[in-house]
């Protein structure tokens, strides 16, 4: 039998269950070399010295594996010109090019903060951004809108724990809106939910009762949710099984409810509809893209310079700086005028 069959991805027994390092290389190395020393028969001794030629040449492959590692860090990857360089899709969706997540903060179109990362997710991203603005802004904004990206439990508590008004949009926020989601009577969202009984109604009257609760850790961030599980009494000849259940081996409609999350996406959706909420949705679509509209197009900036985090966030705050002074600039000639 090929000893892949019988290992796959496994070691030999010899090296127990870890995977071979440098460290057991080079010890085998040492033992090859003090072998080779006593024997006398050429040919045999010629194909001991090539072996121990393949353990070094395996040896520095994996010492240069371990530094391709510690570079990437968190990343799947690194760019060779720019090691903290992270390979992201670009605004054309074509090209996939090394670059940095830009995210800013504006108020009447004057950048108030800026942090660059090497995560193309804006909303994992979010955390360190905040860190970023109280170390730029000497006062605490009031309220932060931003896209749906953004509208995670780890962030919503983030703006608690820090007294931010909430009005950060969740991925279903725009779908809430439409006829065709509030008339869908088989969402969770829609179903009948009983405090007392802790239970839930289905479109055919059945109850979803509490089953378990579990801890779910974010692959990203290593955030925990609590997640309670609903499931259905008896979901046989239901009318609309097809429609209600996603699931076509006639299992019970379950529900998996975040209380928690609910309870913040209900303060930002309160929020997101109230007057001032309306008023900040309006001005968000001009602020934020009109200050990256004026850096790209009118002061010519489209890509950086350059080179590892801490001068390309070195140079793009020099570039909110100028942008903010023009602006300045701009505004004090209108006045004058």
């Amino acid at each position: 039998m090929h000893p892949n069959f019988t290992y796959g991805n496994k070691d030999l027994e010899e090296y127990g269950s870890q995977p071979v390092s440098r460290q057991v290389l080079a010890s085998q190395i040492d033992q090859l070399n003090e072998k080779i020393k006593n024997i006398s028969v050429k040919k045999t001794k010629r194909k001991a010295q090539s072996l121990g030629k393949q353990l070094v040449e395996t040896a520095d492959r994996i010492e240069k594996y371990e530094q391709q590692i510690l570079i990437a860090g968190s990343r799947s990857g690194y760019n060779v010109t720019d090691q903290d360089a992270s390979a992201m899709m670009m605004k054309n969706k074509v090209e996939v090019l090394p670059a940095y997540n830009v995210l800013a903060g504006c108020e009447d179109q004057f950048i108030t903060s800026v942090s660059l990362h090497q995560n193309t997710n804006d909303g994992t991203c979010f955390k360190d951004h905040l860190d970023q603005l109280s170390v730029q802004q000497s006062v605490t904004p009031e309220n932060i809108i931003a896209d749906s990206i953004f509208g995670t439990e780890e962030n919503y508590e983030l703006l608690e724990n820090k007294g931010i008004n909430n009005y950060l949009k969740f991925p279903q926020f725009h779908n809430e809106q439409k006829k065709s989601y509030k008339n869908n009577p088989f969402l969770k969202e829609n179903f009948y939910y009983d405090p007392a009984a802790d239970s839930y109604t289905c479109p055919n009257k059945q109850q979803l009762t509490f089953r378990s609760s579990y801890k779910h850790t974010h692959k990203k961030t290593g955030y925990q949710s609590y997640i309670k599980e609903y499931e259905c009494t008896d979901c046989t000849d239901c009318p609309f099984y097809e429609r209600c259940c996603k699931s076509t081996q006639g299992h019970n409609r379950t529900l998996k409810v975040n209380e928690r999350l609910d309870q913040y996406k209900q303060q930002a959706r309160d929020n997101l509809n109230s007057q001032k909420g309306f008023e900040l949705r309006r001005r968000r679509s001009t602020e934020i893209e009109s200050c990256f509209g004026d850096i790209k197009a009118n002061m010519g900036f489209r890509r950086f310079h350059l080179r590892g985090l801490k001068k390309v966030t070195t140079e793009f705050t020099l570039v909110a700086k100028a942008h903010n002074l023009r602006k300045l600039h701009l505004k004090r000639q209108k006045s004058a005028a």
